[in-house]
């Protein structure tokens, strides 16, 4: 009998009991002050403040990788590799007086092995001339607040290399909102 009795012990120990559920705490959302006017007050308005906060936001596209192809001027037979590509910023909505600025940090040399090869780049936005973009002069674009999306093309070219290899570079896209010019 004893023996039932331990065992009947046991297996109570071992099952579950259900837990009740835990407590989830509600925090109320502060108040902000108010004005109370009853009849007996002397002045019969009261105020109150509309607002509501926006934060500055974009989304700016920037190809991962650009591979120059190979060109041949018809005229001078000249060979050079170059590239058209686009920066995209879509839906820009920044604070009053803002643009958002994208210069480019770079040492314009592609390697490959211990041969050097100097490129350029310009950048044409809107019906503006291209200018060039380089180590005095890095920027390339400048987007304002709009809806929809701007785009700045950007065009890198080299000179044919003397040597065959796998030619490269890495370029920095900075982006900072900056005032308006």
């Amino acid at each position: 009998m004893v023996k039932s009795l331990r065992t009947a012990r046991c297996q109570r120990l071992v099952t579950p009991l259900p837990c009740p559920p835990l407590p989830i705490p509600v925090f109320p959302r502060p108040v902000p002050p108010q004005t109370n006017v009853t009849q007996d007050s002397t002045d019969q308005k009261a105020e109150t403040t509309v607002q509501f906060t926006i934060t500055p936001a974009y989304t700016v596209t920037i190809p991962g990788t650009v591979e120059l192809t190979k060109k041949t001027d018809a005229d001078t037979k000249k060979i050079t590799y170059e590239e058209d590509f686009d920066i995209t910023a879509a839906d820009v909505r920044l604070n009053e007086g803002k643009t958002l600025r994208i210069s480019l940090v770079s040492d314009y040399k592609l390697e490959s092995g211990a041969t050097k090869l100097a490129y350029t780049v310009t950048a044409k936005q809107g019906t503006a001339a291209a200018k060039p973009v380089n180590s005095e002069a890095p920027v390339c674009a400048d987007f304002e607040t709009k809806t929809g999306e701007q785009t700045v093309t950007l065009h890198f070219a080299a000179d044919n290399p003397p040597y065959a290899g796998d030619y490269s570079d890495t370029v920095m896209f900075n982006l900072a909102v900056f005032p308006q010019n």
